[in-house]
């Protein structure tokens, strides 16, 4: 079970960060399906957090302004957007390709907007 938790959660950090090559699509779906349970949401959540913590000072900057988030609200406030709206079916596979492949990340944009 923490194989599957772990795998889970660095799928969920993959769609986050964009640092991996895109993900099938049943893949995408069952990571949604996971982030469903609220103990392993927090979880991929602090991990995002840690993660986005440790990311250059501009790029911090850059989010946080597009955002309207100060600096040290940026982490926490960037992956609690994007895990719940994962969760939740607000942004769904197909926003995910299109945030990836075709450069069109409006949705993400809203989503971390909070709008």
């Amino acid at each position: 079970m923490n194989s599957l938790k772990l795998t889970g959660a660095m799928a969920a950090l993959c769609v986050v960060l964009s640092g991996c090559n895109t993900m099938s699509q049943t893949s995408y779906e069952n990571m949604q399906e996971a982030l469903k349970g609220a103990s392993f949401r927090q979880q991929v959540t602090k991990q995002c957090t840690s993660e986005m913590s440790a990311k250059g000072k501009t790029h911090r900057e850059g989010l946080a302004s597009v955002m309207g988030v100060s600096l040290r609200q940026m982490p926490s406030v960037f992956c609690s957007r994007v895990v719940n709206a994962m969760a939740n079916g607000r942004l769904n596979y197909a926003d995910y390709v299109a945030s990836k492949n075709k450069g069109n990340a409006s949705k993400v944009i809203k989503v971390i907007q909070g709008r």
